[in-house]
């Protein structure tokens, strides 16, 4: 099993020395004694999400010696004043941090991920808002994620210690590992990821005892609202086709964060801004868990079509989180399969796979009353929902060198059957927040 500890800090220098009664959890289950609760860790990766108001500590008589030395070693280069911009801040308190890490001892890899304050501490008023410390943490764990391993065993641990948060940010890191960085870990590696959260408490004097105040298996996700609902709908109903088909309509994109620094002159505050693009949580939530489902299906498909075979490997990723859904379309990958192999089709033929089966239905009234602008028959949307999205009137099937592949009719074929397909998909999976 991989273990990665994701950790909330405050402000290192106000820390004093505690002794730790570790959770075997995290790594180590003797007492320890230091300023931070990593002392504890024993796993290789941990991420440490800590406010940019970090630099601007109001401590006078730092508790914490070794970070008050890394605090002056970061900003002898000029202090504060060297920076204008946002990347010039990130890059010290990645420096101070990552600094005050290796102090402890911890001889594992560590990511420092800053995250956009809120309020004004000591002499700097920071401008974030609460979207935009939620935006910001998004982008970057999802950065974090692409660069961490898969789990052999297919077995995954997030334990977060929100033993040094302050404020906000150990509500907001929780959440956003539950509904966001395990279901996208979970999409990724396929595996089973469980999120558990620690908290060392007070237990008299200087003495701490951590405890386990949160575990949970993550095998479910909920649509964040964002533009990009549509396919990880088409994955959580299991669907390989409308998978490929609204993966081919997905187009990827990055978060901006960037962001201005003025520094205080007189009795004027200095000022941390920040700039975000797109802004919206649900949206970008939306966008980075879709670019990871489309990550998967661009890798099996050939264009807009799928070979029978890698249908499997579309719904077994869904699996974990479509239940019922994915055997329900396991059950019609292998009935299409059976039937096409029984249908003798020659290489380069291609056949609707009702005619395949027999007969295909007269849909012609559906045609109609998609011209007059009314919406498909809910009893034909039901019906498309219930075979996993693989309807055999829609459905193309085609043996080329031997490999049998599907898809849904396009315009190339019957523009106003293609257009009725995509009536009855935007019925089944809604229509996209905008």
């Amino acid at each position: 099993m991989t273990s990665v500890i994701i950790s909330t800090w405050g402000d290192p220098l106000r820390w004093q020395v505690a002794n730790y009664a570790c959770h075997k959890d995290l790594g180590k289950s003797d007492a320890m004694e230091g300023n931070t609760t990593m002392v504890c860790y024993g796993h290789n990766d941990v991420v440490v999400l800590v406010s940019d108001s970090v630099l601007s500590s109001t401590v006078t008589r730092p508790a914490y010696p070794a970070a008050f030395n890394c605090y002056n070693q970061t900003l002898s280069g000029g202090g504060l004043q060297q920076c204008s911009d946002l990347d010039c801040w990130r890059r010290l308190v990645r420096e101070y941090i990552n600094c005050v890490v290796k102090s402890t001892g911890f001889g594992g890899r560590s990511h420092v991920i800053p995250v956009a304050a809120i309020g004004t501490y000591g002499s700097y008023k920071f401008g974030g808002w609460p979207e935009i410390v939620q935006v910001d943490a998004l982008a970057q764990l999802a950065g974090y994620a692409r660069g961490l391993g898969c789990p052999r065993d297919g077995h995954l641990e997030l334990l977060v210690d929100l033993t040094h948060g302050v404020n906000y940010l150990p509500t907001v890191v929780l959440g956003l590992v539950l509904d966001f960085l395990a279901p996208l870990l979970a999409i990724r590696c396929e595996a089973q990821v469980l999120v558990k959260a620690y908290y060392a408490v007070p237990v008299g004097g200087n003495q701490y005892e951590f405890h386990k105040v949160f575990s949970q298996v993550v095998k479910r996700f909920e649509l964040p609202g964002g533009r990009h609902d549509k396919v990880l709908k088409a994955f959580l109903t299991a669907m390989p086709l409308a998978m490929v088909k609204t993966c081919a309509e997905f187009e990827a994109g990055g978060v901006s964060v960037s962001g201005a620094v003025s520094h205080p002159s007189g009795q004027q505050l200095g000022e941390v801004r920040y700039f975000i693009k797109p802004s919206k949580v649900a949206d970008v939530a939306s966008m980075l868990l879709a670019e990871e489902i489309c990550a998967k299906v661009k890798g099996v498909a050939r264009g807009n079509a799928l070979e029978i075979s890698s249908a499997n490997s579309l719904f077994s990723a869904a699996a974990k989180f479509a239940g019922d859904l994915a055997r329900i379309t396991e059950v019609e990958v292998n009935a299409v399969y059976d039937t096409v192999t029984r249908s003798g089709l020659l290489n380069g033929q291609c056949a609707r796979l009702c005619e395949l089966k027999g007969g295909c239905r007269d849909l012609s009234g559906e045609i109609e009353k998609l011209k007059r602008g009314e919406g498909p028959d809910n009893k034909l949307v039901r019906n498309f929902l219930a075979h996993g999205g693989l309807l055999e009137d829609f459905v193309n099937v085609c043996n080329k060198d031997g490999k049998r592949l599907i898809s849904y009719i396009d315009e190339k074929d019957s523009i106003e059957l293609a257009k009725l397909i995509d009536a009855v998909i935007e019925a089944a999976l809604g229509r996209s927040s905008s």
